[in-house]
């Protein structure tokens, strides 16, 4: 069984690449002027996605979370991880999608739709988007759940809120 820092470390490692390749796409999908309201959707969820796996890195980076790794659920992190590796796998097939019409340095080849022949069909973009809905809000309630093992503070529970009325 793995020691609880290794897995905290392997899940921020992968964390941090989920977070870069995400807004990586987003700045791309964001740089193109005119495109269609399906595009300009997807650019909206992929920053909503990995704006959560920032919250998400910085929660495992977080003093309390060093100090607290032997109480967070292994299987907690772990599931995180899994998530966090799904969201790569998805950042990899946009920027698929997406390489054939930029440059070396990463920016798109011209910056009107109307100059791109891109393969995104409608019922494509509508299934990232769901599919990016679907692990920003997993992701979102795997990093409330986390945040409170590392900072036990944030959580009020019922009894302390009648207590204090």
């Amino acid at each position: 069984m793995a020691e609880p820092f290794t897995i905290v470390s392997t899940t921020l490692a992968a964390t941090s690449h989920a977070f870069g390749l995400g807004q990586q796409c987003y700045e791309l999908i964001n740089g193109i002027k005119g495109a269609p309201d399906n595009i300009n959707r997807l650019a909206t969820d992929l920053k909503g996605l990995y704006t959560i796996l920032g919250t998400l890195q910085a929660v495992l980076e977080s003093e309390d979370a060093k100090k607290r790794q032997t109480i967070i659920p292994n299987h907690m992190v772990s599931n995180v991880k899994e998530l966090v590796d799904n969201c790569v796998k998805l950042f990899v097939d946009v920027n698929m999608v997406v390489k054939p019409y930029t440059g070396a340095d990463g920016r798109a080849l011209r910056s009107n739709w109307k100059g791109f022949r891109w393969e995104f069909k409608k019922g494509s973009v509508e299934a990232l988007q769901r599919t990016l809905s679907q692990y920003k809000l997993t992701l979102d309630l795997a990093c409330s759940s986390l945040s409170l093992y590392v900072d036990p503070r944030i959580y009020t529970s019922p009894t302390e809120l009648l207590d204090s009325s």
